[in-house]
């Protein structure tokens, strides 16, 4: 049996598995948000911690802070990123909620700028200020409701990100430009309810488009006084089919306020490389 077809079978296992068990009352409060269209109550505040949290804007450490301003918004930073001195903020909108499902948009921004950077010293930075990394996700999440026990979710994903600056040395040399990624993804999730507070989890993320656009302008100094302008720009597209990236997890009690996670990842992907290791990763979240 192919990868592929094994990681299907698993996937349709755990939507089966949710069906066997006997319907549980559902506390909203307690609900999974994560990788779902539903977003958190009015009012509600969830804070965690977590290290090699499979999410892309992560980074591999997460703080989590998530606010639920209305009944249908949602607002949420990694406040681990904010204290490396990375502003960002993503809101999400439940657009419709019906008893088949809901479906949702979430929009993201991350503005990496190096003076900023407190773990940085000043001279690793000094000569940086002009470079920016900006980096915009944009989400739309459909949950269907499968049965009594399970649901079925499906993400796609555009990531938005741009490397931008000014390089120049200590002649009439300079460049002015860019480097960036664009990738589209879409994921399928399984999230289904064993007892009332357990749940598993399991997803398949797919890269359907991958492209690494880049544009330079300025000046070049190719001999003493002969200085010459430049310009130039390229698109390369990058071979994404087939590089699969599939998360399993566990999420449990712990405490009357608190929430555990656990997730195994394999094929973590950057670009078209692709990892075979099986990374471990956990979180702890309290919602009051």
């Amino acid at each position: 049996m192919t990868n592929e077809r094994f990681i299907f079978f698993f996937l349709l296992g755990i939507a089966s598995l949710g069906g066997c068990f006997r319907p549980l009352p559902l506390d909203p409060n307690t609900l999974p948000t994560e990788d779902h269209a539903r977003t958190l109550e009015e009012g509600r505040w969830e804070v965690g911690a977590g290290i090699l949290v499979p999410r892309q804007e992560s980074l591999g450490i997460n703080l989590p802070v998530r606010y639920g301003l209305s009944h249908d918004i949602e607002l949420r930073t990694n406040a681990a990123h904010v204290l490396l001195g990375v502003p960002n903020l993503t809101g999400e909108w439940t657009a419709v909620k019906e008893k088949w499902g809901a479906m949702s948009i979430a929009i993201g921004g991350l503005w990496l700028h190096p003076p900023l950077l407190t773990l940085l010293p000043d001279s690793a930075t000094k000569d940086l200020g002009d470079v920016h990394l900006i980096s915009i996700p944009i989400v739309w999440t459909t949950s269907f409701t499968a049965t009594n026990t399970t649901d079925l979710s499906v993400k796609m994903s555009y990531y938005y990100t741009q490397f931008v600056g000014t390089f120049s040395d200590d002649q009439q040399s300079g460049m002015t430009g860019g480097i960036g990624i664009r990738e589209l993804v879409i994921e399928p999730i399984v999230l289904s309810r064993i007892e009332d507070h357990i749940w598993l989890f399991g997803s398949l993320e797919l890269p359907l488009w991958g492209q690494v656009p880049a544009q330079a302008d300025g000046q070049l100094e190719v001999a003493p006084g002969v200085v010459v302008g430049v310009s130039g720009s390229s698109a390369t597209t990058l071979d994404v089919l087939g590089l699969y990236t599939v998360r399993l997890g566990l999420e449990t009690r712990a405490g009357e306020k608190g929430r555990f996670r656990l997730y195994l990842t394999k094929g973590q992907r950057f670009l078209e490389s692709r990892s075979d290791a099986i990374l471990p990763g956990f979180e702890l979240i309290a919602r009051f």
